[in-house]
């Protein structure tokens, strides 16, 4: 019951990071970077849980956790380095 509030919560966090995107708010991409840190880490704790909706076999589960981890750090990179977004959202 714990996992799934867990799970809604990130979501609702990245569906408001999404749409504060879209109608371009001025804290729109500081929330989405806080949705990219809670998705990367619930991602990275249901993936290393046995109790989790995690399908990596067990021999893999840390080189998906590294991927998972330099993918989210790829987008935090590019919502801070992005010369469009830092024009757009006026940072």
């Amino acid at each position: 019951m714990v996992l799934l509030l867990v799970r809604l919560f990130v979501t609702a966090v990245g569906v408001a990071a999404g749409i504060a995107l879209w109608r371009r708010h001025a804290h729109a991409v500081t929330l989405a970077r806080a949705a990219l840190v809670l998705s990367a880490l619930e991602d990275v704790a249901r993936i290393s849980s046995r109790y989790g909706a995690s399908t990596a076999p067990p021999g893999t589960r840390l080189p998906v956790a590294l991927f998972i981890v330099c993918y989210y750090a790829a987008w935090l990179a590019y919502l801070q380095k992005s010369k469009r977004v830092k024009s757009t959202f006026a940072l």
